[in-house]
């Protein structure tokens, strides 16, 4: 069960969050693309600028965040049949969150190892459309 304290943190984070995202380059550019594909880089300094003061429970929570965005919005657009979500190796943690997440939020969507020639271990490609 959260505590106060717990949720004061999450809305903190939520709102960091808020503030940081880049809306406006999100409105000027199109989610929509051309290809069946999309690719979506997690690594935290592609979603913020500056993030040397964060904890790193605090850049995982940012870019779960961030991942469960950019799978709506790919949900929502039809022209995207895949995307591949780039998290990188480090020790694992990311990449196990997000399939925690597509597990239990989203198992009616199958997912695998993106391509390792192209991404070696650090991506995981979500199939949305057959």
């Amino acid at each position: 069960m959260k505590t106060e304290e717990d949720i004061e943190i999450i809305k903190k984070e939520k709102l960091f969050i808020d503030i940081h995202t880049d809306k406006e380059a999100a409105i000027k550019k199109p989610l929509t693309n051309n290809k069946d594909l999309l690719e979506v880089d997690l690594h935290i300094d592609k979603i913020i600028e500056n993030y040397s003061d964060l904890t790193p429970s605090q850049i995982l929570n940012i870019q779960i965040e961030h991942f469960r965005k950019k799978l709506e919005e790919c949900i929502l657009d039809n022209n995207v049949k895949k995307v591949v979500f780039i998290h990188g190796v480090g020790n694992g943690t990311l990449k196990l969150e997000i399939r925690r997440i597509l597990n239990k939020e989203y198992s009616h969507y199958d997912y695998q190892d993106a391509s390792f020639a192209e991404y070696g271990y650090g991506a995981t490609m979500v199939i949305l459309k057959k």
